[in-house]
């Protein structure tokens, strides 16, 4: 007993998936790869200049302007002395 092929294509959908991804990795490979060794022909206009509300120094960020902190270490001191207006330390 012979039994027909009801499906338009040989492959299955997973052989499709491997290809797909094989071949979406590799473009985004090359993307970056360009990206990478041209990032000097890149016009970088996103830098801001932002004060730290914890220090005061001035810092600059590049495309965050919601920043609000130099370092991680001036966010965990302003954490701690929030901390502790909050419990009473």
């Amino acid at each position: 007993m012979e039994v027909k092929s009801r499906h338009r294509f040989t492959s299955s959908f997973s052989d499709f998936i491997t290809r797909y991804t094989a071949v979406s990795s590799t473009n985004l490979r090359t993307q970056m790869g360009w990206w990478r060794s041209h990032q000097s022909e890149m016009d970088k206009k996103a830098y801001n200049t932002l004060v730290c509300q914890q220090c005061g120094k001035e810092f600059v960020s590049y495309g965050n302007k919601g920043r609000k902190f130099c370092s991680r270490e001036c966010y965990r001191k302003h954490r701690r002395e929030a901390a502790g207006a909050v419990f009473g330390r």
